[in-house]
């Protein structure tokens, strides 16, 4: 359950029927609660430096990460799409190349996932994960 105001709070201390020790237990975690939720809300209002290829390359791990759980193609297209933000902004950045290879890998677009494999050894022919990813496909 979510505690979005202290008057909910408040309730759930009646509710529950919570003695003074449990009561400062829980006016405790609300508290950090609160802080968290303030530090994520920072967070999404700063702006992203948009000429900063890793932060959009962080972006798309952060979706593929959430891709591996939830299985949301909407996610994926997410992952895919920063990542390809990521490398308009450098199009050298092996790291990206190769997740975005991932990306078409988990969507059973082998020919493309391969090409994607193969230019990020072209730029660095030893960039070991897509070695790996290239033979798996064979």
């Amino acid at each position: 359950m979510r505690i979005n105001n202290l008057e909910t709070f408040k309730g759930l201390i009646k509710k529950f029927d919570l003695d003074d020790s449990n009561q400062l237990k829980v006016s405790s975690m609300y508290n950090f609660f609160e802080e968290a939720t303030g530090f994520t809300s920072s967070l999404l209002n700063k702006k992203i430096d948009s000429n900063f290829e890793e932060t959009y390359f962080n972006i798309g791990n952060t979706f593929l990460g959430e891709y591996n759980i939830s299985k949301s193609n909407s996610i994926l297209d997410s992952a895919l799409m920063y990542y390809q933000k990521a490398t308009s902004l450098n199009s050298f950045y092996v790291q990206a190349i190769h997740n975005i290879g991932i990306c078409f890998e988990i969507k059973n677009d082998l020919v493309k996932a391969k090409s994607c494999y193969l230019k990020a050894i072209e730029i660095d022919n030893n960039y070991s994960p897509s070695l790996k990813a290239l033979n798996s496909l064979d």
